[in-house]
């Protein structure tokens, strides 16, 4: 079995509409990642700027609202999986954060929000093709 390999690399804290916070990253990242998909794979860049989201506001509002826009700007240092998944609608990459998880407990959230049930990097998708 092959021993996990994450690498190290920063963002910064960004709040945005409603109760969405991200972690942008440098697009770089996600330009390199995209040159490894397979070129059978039709694929779209992203609508936003690269990130990890910490906070999906669309899908959820902090009971501790008190928190929110606390840390704006903060430059936070995380992991990522180099792996590529690919599932039927997004090809991203595994994030892990023990700073996203605090600050996402600080709000009232848990660390579990959505379907893919950890942070990630959205490098593409092939939503409409």
């Amino acid at each position: 079995m092959m021993k996990e390999q994450r690498i190290k690399i920063q963002g910064r804290l960004q709040y945005g509409n409603g109760y969405r916070l991200a972690c942008n990253v440098d697009p770089e990242l996600t330009r390199l990642y995209r040159s490894f998909i397979p070129k059978h794979i039709a694929w779209n860049i992203p609508r936003y700027y690269p990130h990890a989201t910490v906070v999906r506001g669309k899908y959820e509002t902090p009971p501790k609202k008190e928190y929110w826009n606390k840390y704006a700007g903060e430059i936070v240092e995380f992991e990522y999986d180099p792996y590529i998944n690919i599932d039927n609608t997004y090809i991203w990459l595994n994030a892990f954060s023990k700073r996203f998880e605090e600050i996402r407990l600080e709000l009232g959230l848990d660390n579990c929000f959505n379907r893919f049930k950890w942070f990630h990097i959205t490098i593409a998708n092939t939503k409409g093709l």
